[in-house]
């Protein structure tokens, strides 16, 4: 891995690290519960990644692969497993302390965001019923909607064959970034979703957003990995993703050009889909372009100080062996 990559990916395993230990002291204060054999398989399923990437690296390096295309194809995939599960480790994290700001208790605002909403004109429940009255148009924005998690595999996927790797690695410091505005707005900020404002009929809707009302309130604190869900109203982690997943790909035109419309119908199911308001879309926006300009100081930051300290290195060893 290139001086400067591994800097920023040591950055982004000292953040999961501060992660764990945060969510550990803040969840045993509120008698947090989270089954131990929850936490073995995520920590088994991570340390299972490292162990691939580690003999991708080993077989990368092997003397009759070195400098081959196959050689290189293995050295980018080792890299893409690591990355990939930092991001995972880090998910798994940022989610258990979206719960934990949620148990706060600090006031609603969902009344002041449907107020900025109605400044401009823009009714939530009549963009819904617009939206649900029309069975093609629900159908597209919905396959739209739920496509992120298909966009996730097949972003690192095409990445790696392409040789882009890097951009993985930007993508990656651009969502934890992102992740962390988002719940440091949201920690002061909380707003429920507006099924649940809105009280629509959908119980689907209603239950995928249900554990806000109920953390919040104390009467749930037992959470399980495989059912954790987005208590985010504002700004829209969706809203962001939207953002981030074509600027990653938009070196490789086919794929970027696949994204793009993708994400924009993304973007338009949001409010329906995902019960956000129209602010919660904007202001996820405006974290995704600040995300994108942070990261890239932080990168550069991060291979200013890493190019320092391996200059530094070289001439330790050179002055060594002069003596």
């Amino acid at each position: 891995m290139p001086w400067k990559t591994w800097a920023v990916f040591k950055a982004t395993w000292i953040l999961n690290c501060v992660l764990v230990v945060v969510d550990f002291a803040w969840g045993r204060q509120i008698g947090l519960s989270l089954r131990l054999s929850e936490i073995w398989w995520v920590a088994s399923r991570g340390c299972f990644g490292l162990l691939v990437a580690w003999g991708l690296v080993l077989v990368s390096v092997n003397l009759k692969l070195s400098g081959t295309a196959r050689g290189r194809f293995y050295h980018d995939s080792a890299l893409g497993i690591l990355w990939i599960t930092s991001l995972a480790a880090f998910t798994c994290g940022a989610t258990v302390l979206q719960y934990l700001s949620v148990s706060l208790g600090a006031p609603d605002i969902s009344d002041v965001l449907i107020s900025v909403d109605e400044t401009f004109g823009i009714h939530w429940p009549l963009i819904y019923s617009a939206i649900h009255s029309n069975g093609a148009l629900e159908m597209a924005l919905g396959a739209a909607y739920d496509s992120l998690f298909l966009q996730m595999v097949l972003l690192p996927f095409v990445l790696i064959i392409a040789g882009k790797v890097e951009h993985y690695a930007e993508f990656v410091v651009q969502f934890m970034i992102a992740a962390l505005i988002v719940v440091i707005i949201a920690t002061p900020f909380p707003a429920e979703s507006a099924f649940t404002h809105y009280h629509v009929s959908d119980v689907g809707a209603t239950a995928s957003v249900s554990d806000f009302s109920d953390f919040r309130s104390g009467r749930m604190r037992e959470l399980s990995f495989g059912t954790m869900q987005g208590l985010v109203s504002f700004p829209s982690f969706h809203a962001v993703l939207a953002v981030l997943i074509p600027y990653a790909a938009r070196r490789l035109k086919l794929l970027f050009l696949l994204f793009l419309p993708l994400n924009a119908l993304m973007l338009a199911s949001t409010p329906a889909r995902g019960g956000h308001y129209l602010t919660d879309v904007v202001g996820g926006l405006a974290v995704a372009l600040v995300s994108i300009c942070m990261a890239a100081r932080f990168v550069a930051r991060q291979s200013r100080n890493d190019l320092g300290l391996a200059i530094a290195a070289g001439n330790g060893s050179q002055a060594a062996s002069d003596v």
